[in-house]
């Protein structure tokens, strides 16, 4: 179940990814023209998907995060801050040797 959300995460990412600012412009430029939606209602439609694509974007990170920290976890691996407080630690020890 992890794996199809990140995978249909990413389509709909990549999805809104292409379909920049310009091009949405563009788009209900053309529907406005066509007498498919008033000139209100395409601006309304810019500021949804404009938003929808950043929650999108944010949504996509979280995941990425939680599922790398879950990888992490699993293998047992040291985070960078694990890292570095025992940088710390060692290069403390070996002042006090000195």
């Amino acid at each position: 179940m992890e794996k199809d959300f990140i995978k249909n995460m990413l389509y709909m990412a990549v999805g809104y990814a292409s379909m920049n600012k310009e091009k949405i412009e563009e788009f209900t430029k053309e529907l406005t023209e066509k007498g498919k939606m008033t000139e209100e209602e395409g601006k309304k439609m810019i500021n949804e998907l404009i938003d929808r694509s950043k929650q999108v974007k944010d949504e996509i990170e979280s995941k990425i995060e939680n599922v790398s920290k879950e990888i992490y976890d699993t293998l047992h691996l040291a985070t960078k801050e694990e890292l570095d407080a025992l940088k710390k630690r060692i290069s403390d020890l070996e002042s006090k040797l000195k």
